[in-house]
């Protein structure tokens, strides 16, 4: 998967979810260019505990459309090279 695909399946993903839990994943995940940000980096700009950050995360990696998730795209994006927090131990 060529690296624009990754990018229109990333803007897929994140498309249905709310403005904050957007910019908490890309913030933490690096997306669009970015550097990934610890919990409490990220609830340091929203003024929220680590905690709060690490809710919202996992409430959006939950609802974000499983309709948008193909078969193998993990490997194709672990071959474009991918390096989120948890790159290293296979997903959240």
């Amino acid at each position: 998967m060529d690296s624009s695909k990754i990018n229109n399946f990333i803007k897929t993903c994140l498309a249905g979810l709310a403005g904050r839990q957007k910019e908490i994943l890309e913030g933490r995940y690096g997306l669009n260019g970015g550097e990934c940000l610890t919990l409490a980096e990220l609830g340091s700009g929203y003024k929220l505990t680590r905690e709060r950050v690490r809710q919202i995360e996992t409430t959006a990696l939950k609802v974000m459309p499983d309709a948008a998730v193909p078969i193998g795209v993990a490997v194709d994006i672990a071959q474009a090279g991918f390096h989120g927090p948890y790159a290293s131990v296979g997903g959240p």
